[in-house]
């Protein structure tokens, strides 16, 4: 229910995990939801743009120029001081920490990389990672991750 109105029905793992539109979305508290357009898709890997960036994630249906919403879960999304190597996280951003905001055992932290992203750690990896506002990390996110909903208007103007 959101919006006064059934939006969506399943099991409760692919509501959180892939909800059919951006009330869902918002109401299973995905941190980051995201316009978007894809730019490209090949063999169900899509390349979306947000804002000037890029980011990849799965869209088997997805065509070049539909428009949507990208949706990221903050515990999806890995941090790191030093640039990555080889991996199998398909998105690398350079990123800046905007806030941070403790809420019990976890910190959730605001990031822009060209976009706004959210991830959510430990206490005690901010500590390791000496987080502060103006850090600059590396947000890791791997392309299942990355949740593509297409909009009612699919196709870019």
């Amino acid at each position: 229910m959101a919006d006064g109105a059934l939006q969506q029905v399943g099991p409760i793992e692919e509501v959180f995990q892939r909800p059919a539109n951006e009330a869902v979305a918002r109401a299973v508290g995905v941190d980051s939801v995201l316009p978007a357009v894809v730019m490209a898709n090949s063999a169900g890997l899509a390349q979306f743009q947000i804002e000037d960036s890029a980011i990849t994630g799965l869209a088997a249906d997805a065509s070049p120029g539909d428009r949507g919403f990208v949706c990221i879960r903050g515990e999806e999304v890995v941090l790191s001081p030093d640039p990555p190597g080889h991996d199998s996280a398909r998105n690398h951003l350079a990123a800046r920490v905007v806030e941070l905001r403790a809420e019990g055992p976890l910190v959730r932290v605001r990031l822009d990389c060209g976009f706004p992203l959210a991830a959510w750690i430990t206490r005690q990896s901010r500590e390791d990672l000496a987080l502060e506002p103006g850090s600059k990390v590396w947000a890791l996110v791997k392309a299942p991750s990355v949740h593509f909903i297409r909009s009612a208007n699919r196709a870019a103007p």
